[in-house]
């Protein structure tokens, strides 16, 4: 295996080990290939995960948990806290 490969293989291991994504200090679960894009293809195309493996950071395949948008530039992780709401 090249250092390349290497390098890849541990970036998919690490990922596996970050189950959610917080936004606006909630926990979501981070949603796994296939079930975000079941076309049937054996990987990613972005971050070659398999099957039912959590996708890299900054995969463009990846969905977001909380409007099913493209996590990576999707509106529901801007600002950390809240939006107050006005009583």
């Amino acid at each position: 295996m090249t250092a390349h490969a290497q390098a890849w293989a541990f970036r998919i291991a690490e990922a596996q080990a970050d189950t959610h994504i917080t936004l606006c200090g909630i926990p979501y679960r981070r949603i796994p290939y296939g079930t975000d894009y079941p076309n049937g293809a054996t990987t990613c195309r972005d971050c070659g995960v398999a099957h039912g493996q959590l996708h890299v950071p900054t995969c463009c395949v990846e969905r977001c948990p909380v409007c099913n948008g493209q996590a990576m530039c999707c509106d529901c992780a801007d600002g950390d806290e809240p939006e107050e709401v006005e009583a």
